[in-house]
């Protein structure tokens, strides 16, 4: 598959080391840029939406997901995964939720999870959590600071790997140094890489 996924909540600094990895390995790279997907669809996805249009642009943003890794060359590095969509989406969901929307949509909602880790399984090769930076730099593009919230979609995306099992090799990443964080995932990227090849030049030799 060699496809390669930063997760992590807004602000921990996925897409600044994507372009790393990319230039320093040579990868392709990819933004998922939810911003303009969800615009394309007529959301805001940093505005305030019901639980139905929250539900309603996450699975537009799923559909272009897949349209973009389908779309896309091997090896490739992306800075968003099915993982931090499903934190998203969870997110907005409480103890009290079936008050104000309908059954439907929460049934939408825990089908979401499902599909996104489906798609995860189907297309990824390794995904990398990265823990929130020290300091939060506001974006219009971005929530607005709430260390809560961003805390609160780490966990739910700490969970959503674990969904995973051994389906997909996942990775926690906790040092906040962009030095450090590029040199682990060299490592690995470049070991899965060597397998690869590995195992390609044995498939040719039986054949």
């Amino acid at each position: 598959m060699m496809l390669f996924g930063i997760s992590g909540s807004s602000g921990s600094g996925k897409t600044s080391l994507a372009r790393r990895l990319s230039e320093d390995l040579g990868i392709e790279y990819r933004s998922a840029s939810i911003t303009s997907s969800g615009k394309r669809h007529g959301f805001d996805p940093v505005g305030i939406l019901t639980l139905d249009e929250r539900v309603a642009l996450q699975y537009h943003l799923l559909s272009d997901h897949i349209e973009l890794l389908e779309a896309s060359p091997r090896p490739l590095i992306i800075d968003r995964t099915p993982i931090d969509m499903i934190a998203y989406l969870m997110g907005e969901f409480h103890m009290h939720s079936h008050m104000v929307t309908n059954e439907r949509t929460l049934q939408a909602a825990a089908e979401y999870v499902s599909k996104a880790i489906e798609v995860t399984v189907r297309y990824y090769d390794q995904v990398f959590l990265l823990s929130p930076l020290p300091t939060y730099e506001e974006k219009p593009t971005r929530p607005a600071t709430n260390p809560a919230y961003q805390i609160h979609t780490h966990l739910l995306m700490s969970g959503a790997m674990t969904l995973l099992r051994d389906r997909v090799s996942y990775f926690t990443v906790n040092t906040p140094d962009l030095e450090k964080r590029v040199a682990g995932l060299s490592d690995i990227i470049i070991e899965r890489l060597d397998e690869i090849e590995k195992e390609r030049r044995s498939a040719k030799h039986i054949h």
